[in-house]
C-alpha cells in the first residue's frame, strides 16, 4: 500500500509505524485475515506500507509499484481516468470541503 509521509498520516517513530493511516492499514489487515481465515489458512496477508511522496502516489501506482494508494485524495475526473476510489458505504461522499474563517473589517 503506498503512503505518503505525513505527521498524522504516515510517520515512522523509532522503528514503528505511527499515524491515521499506519493504524487504517493494520485494521484492514486483520479485517481482510477474519474475514478470509478459512481461504487464506495458516497464511496470513501482510500488507506491506510502502512511504512515498504525495505527488508520487498515483503514478507509482500505475506503474504497478503498489496495488492500493491511501492519502487523502481529491476524486477528479482526471483521476479517475487512472485509479478507482473507495469510499466508506455508510457515508456519503464528500467532494471538497471549503474551510474559512470570520470576515476581517478593514
Amino acid at each position: 500500500m503506498l503512503v505518503p509521509y505525513s505527521r498524522t498520516l504516515y510517520f515512522s517513530d523509532k522503528g514503528h509505524e505511527r499515524g491515521l493511516t499506519a493504524e487504517l492499514v493494520r485494521d484492514f489487515e486483520r479485517y481482510v485475515n477474519r474475514s478470509y481465515a478459512s481461504r487464506l489458512g495458516n497464511r496470513p496477508l501482510t500488507i506491506y506500507i510502502i512511504p512515498t511522496t504525495r505527488d508520487r502516489l498515483l503514478p507509482d501506482l500505475e506503474a504497478g509499484l503498489g496495488d492500493i494508494a491511501a492519502g487523502n485524495l481529491t476524486e477528479t475526473e482526471e483521476r479517475l481516468k487512472l485509479v478507482d476510489f473507495a469510499a466508506p458505504r455508510h457515508q456519503k461522499p464528500v467532494r471538497e470541503l471549503v474551510v474559512t474563517g470570520p470576515r476581517r473589517r478593514c
